[in-house]
């Protein structure tokens, strides 16, 4: 009889003992998807976590010949500007905690969601790692690489012709106990006839600990895409959004943006999830 309550006294504490251990080094759910800079953390090793959702942007015509225009199109005239609108979907990615401060992830190309049947350019296959580099209780940095790969099953397909790499740095600073500041650094390189190009894009925000499990954000972002050949400069855009936590294992995030200068989009909004198992 004692040995039974004692199987079942450790039986009951064990979870409780884990649990504790992983709030302890942080359960709260940081998307690289829907967030404008992307987390600064790994996923927790022996866990999975997948993000997905949905964004739509508004831009004038003439940016719909640009790589980046993909999606559900709709054309519509105004008094002012004709526009079109695209939106993507389902972003998937999936990370997998494989160590401590080490994730293995995957990206899968969009579809447009209101035709799941019909690809969309402009999306990739991409498979990568995300490592932490520094961690303490102000400051957070990570770096991850990643390589976008041709991939056609038919069903999903990618817009890759060649393995393009990628790379990306993301920091995080602790302001204060609920203020806190963040900046990330993303490029891509590529094959261009005898050449290579290489575009980078940089993003910042700020955010506040509005409650335990609600976080809000406000930032910018700048890219160099296109900038050679553009006459109307870098595309910037000013972003806000916030994230919910109602579960251990459940995060809801949303955002909007309106573009700053004539070569950004006139306004993006997005909506997604992350759930961690």
């Amino acid at each position: 009889m004692v040995r039974s309550r004692l199987a079942l006294l450790l039986l009951l504490t064990i979870p409780s003992i884990t649990v504790a251990q992983i709030r302890a080094d942080g359960w709260r759910i940081e998307s690289d998807r829907g967030e404008l800079v992307g987390s600064a953390r790994t996923v927790p090793r022996g866990h999975v976590q997948v993000e997905g959702g949905f964004s739509t942007t508004y831009s004038p015509l003439p940016r719909l010949d640009s790589p980046r225009s993909h999606g559900s199109t709709e054309y519509r005239s105004g008094h002012a500007a004709e526009y079109s609108r695209w939106t993507t979907g389902p972003e998937t990615l999936i990370r997998i905690g494989l160590d401590k401060g080490f994730e293995f992830t995957i990206r899968i190309p969009d579809q447009a969601p209101d035709n799941f049947s019909h690809n969309v350019p402009g999306n990739v296959f991409q498979l990568g790692t995300k490592f932490e580099l520094h961690r303490d209780e102000f400051f957070e940095l990570a770096g991850s690489v990643a390589i976008n790969v041709p991939f056609d099953s038919g069903f999903l397909e990618s817009d890759a012709n060649d393995f393009f790499p990628n790379a990306a740095l993301t920091g995080s600073f602790q302001i204060n106990e609920r203020t806190w500041a963040r900046a990330q650094i993303r490029t891509i390189f590529g094959p261009n006839e005898e050449t290579w190009w290489a575009d980078l894009t940089a993003s910042a925000a700020i955010g506040v600990e509005a409650t335990s499990v609600t976080r809000l954000y406000v930032g910018s972002e700048i890219n160099t895409w296109g900038t050679s050949s553009r006459r109307d400069g870098m595309p910037v855009l000013l972003m806000t959004g916030g994230s919910f936590q109602p579960l251990d294992i459940v995060s809801i995030d949303a955002r909007i943006g309106i573009g700053v200068t004539d070569a950004a989009p006139n306004s993006q909004m997005g909506l997604g999830m992350s759930v961690r198992i």
